[in-house]
């Protein structure tokens, strides 16, 4: 049985593609096997480096840390809600896509909420952040940020194949060249 030159142009277009598909899937078993691992936190998730108050707090002093653990207790009940509310527009963005139709307007709706929902549970810990700023000594401030620069160091995903922005030097920094 012979093939019309049309089918065997099909078949060569998609066994290239097969070969292709299975090369990239390869290379991305490949890359999670052998590639560098990383340190999870709760839920299996990279832990989230900005500005950290937990690893923040082992920086300063016990009366420094109590305060800040009261000032999130007192913030912890008008926070609730809005955790709440995460949850609930999660739970429908995941009914949204699962939908046999797709609502567009539904889903970028839905992910403006998350988005404004996230400032909102952002805005107590950036605020703390001020007080600090404002509160503490300067030899504890820069403890805080050598904390950060460790903690950042031992769970920072590297950057493959790029290179991390290069550092200002103290000539640029005041403005010269």
């Amino acid at each position: 049985m012979s093939l019309s030159p049309k089918t065997t142009k099909w078949l060569g277009a998609l066994l290239l593609a097969s070969l292709a598909l299975n090369f990239f899937v390869g290379g991305l078993i490949a890359a999670r096997a052998l590639g560098p691992k990383y340190e999870r936190g709760p839920g299996g998730a990279r832990p989230h480096i900005d500005f950290n108050l937990r690893e923040i707090a082992k920086a300063l002093p016990e009366e420094e840390r109590k305060a800040i653990r009261d000032n999130f207790r007192a913030k912890r009940k008008e926070m609730a809600p809005v955790h709440r509310e995460m949850r609930a527009t999660r739970d429908e963005l995941g009914r949204l896509f699962a939908a046999e139709e797709v609502d567009e307007a539904a889903i970028r709706a839905a992910f403006e909420r998350l988005r404004t929902l996230g400032v909102r549970l952002q805005t107590p810990v950036h605020e703390t952040m001020i007080d600090l700023a404002l509160t503490l000594p300067h030899e504890t401030r820069v403890k805080i940020i050598e904390r950060r620069r460790e903690f950042g160091r031992r769970h920072d995903r590297p950057m493959r194949g790029r290179h991390p922005p290069p550092q200002p030097s103290e000539e640029t920094a005041d403005g010269g060249t």
